[in-house]
């Protein structure tokens, strides 16, 4: 995106990190993936290079404040020509999904299909929101998802009112929609692009993932009746879990206040919001 390249040419004439160069690998295999779907290679040369540049650490992910999040949403509200990217978004922090599983930027075979959410009828006993499949390759065999592993995943309530909201029904057919000069208006308007006084950035990877599973742990507003529903749903390890996720959010008031971040009631005729 436009945020990793102008970091690159920035980096010119500069060491690079240990951080930057396990980035840099990181990219360079996702291009080896690319080449081979396409049929460009037979195998991914570039495979091994995270784990070579692999940075050791032991801080957690980290997540965005409800306070921040609840702003994000608002700036959607506001403006008629985000209306459209509020699934998106939706999907990623009410849903657990990596962008690249809801619409992938430079791929746009990429993109979720609303059939995956079969009619919106498969409700959640944990949510009361709805289950819907992330399916890890297309027709063709091409990669859709990080982990290449099905699953099933679980879409809050809240994140379905936003859908609805965006599209004035639950949508049966075709697919997320995607624009990425959308996504980039929208998080300077909501103070989440770039970086930030300390120079951490303001949007960290799957930034949006991390703060799902985070607030739904040991959230009491759900009926977790399943060991382990959260890994299951997002395709966390156990090990994962508990490095990153576990009791990360500790005031009950933060992870209801996640799960509430709801669009206004309705819009009005020309575009102006009333709530």
């Amino acid at each position: 995106g436009v945020e990793q390249r102008t970091e690159l040419k920035e980096s010119f004439g500069k060491a690079w990190s240990p951080r930057y160069k396990n980035k840099i690998a990181k990219k360079a295999s996702e291009f080896g993936i690319w080449c081979v779907e396409n049929g460009y290679l037979g195998s991914n040369p570039f495979k091994a290079l995270p784990k070579q540049f692999q940075v050791k650490t032991e801080t957690r992910n980290r997540i965005l404040q409800v306070k921040q999040i609840e702003k994000l949403f608002e700036v959607i509200a506001a403006n008629e020509k985000y209306h459209k990217m509020a699934p998106y978004f939706s999907l990623l922090f009410f849903g657990g999904l990596r962008p690249s599983e809801a619409a992938a930027p430079n791929a746009s075979y990429r993109r979720l299909q609303w059939e995956s959410f079969s009619g919106w009828e498969r409700k959640s006993e944990v949510t009361n929101g709805v289950r819907f499949e992330v399916v890890a390759e297309d027709q063709l065999g091409r990669r859709r998802s990080k982990s290449n592993i099905d699953r099933t995943a679980d879409i809050t309530p809240n994140g379905v009112a936003w859908i609805k909201w965006a599209l004035g029904e639950l949508p049966t057919g075709g697919e997320v929609y995607y624009d990425r000069s959308l996504v980039k208006a929208i998080r300077e308007d909501a103070d989440l692009w770039g970086k930030d006084s300390k120079g951490k950035a303001k949007w960290p990877p799957d930034v949006a993932r991390h703060c799902m599973h985070s607030y739904a742990d040991q959230n009491s507003d759900f009926e977790v009746k399943i060991l382990g529903y959260w890994n299951s749903c997002l395709r966390h390890t156990q090990a994962l879990f508990e490095k990153h996720y576990q009791g990360r959010v500790e005031d009950q008031k933060e992870r209801t206040a996640y799960f509430n971040v709801k669009p206004p009631t309705k819009k009005a005729p020309d575009g102006a919001l009333k709530t």
